[in-house]
């Protein structure tokens, strides 16, 4: 049975730098986050140019993870 469990921005972007955030979904089947999680590994990573913050960004949005932040925050880039 999988669990849904809340991380901070430090698995999410190693997770993302791995290219291994499927192992996330498998292990957990949903990870929550707050709206500044996102922030920081999505929104100003993208803006910084890191490409693991798109890495991020699409598998949150292919795998509809909105987080605790809600899928109207979530960047359709």
């Amino acid at each position: 049975m999988a669990l849904n469990i809340v991380s901070n921005a430090g698995p999410l972007m190693v997770f993302s730098k791995l290219n291994a955030l499927h192992l996330l979904k498998e292990l957990y089947g949903r990870v929550e986050f707050p709206f500044s999680v996102y922030r920081e590994t999505v929104s100003i990573g993208i803006r910084c140019g890191f490409a693991d913050a798109q890495i991020l960004n699409s598998f949150l949005l292919k795998n509809n993870w909105a987080g605790l932040a809600g899928r109207s925050q979530l960047l359709n880039l």
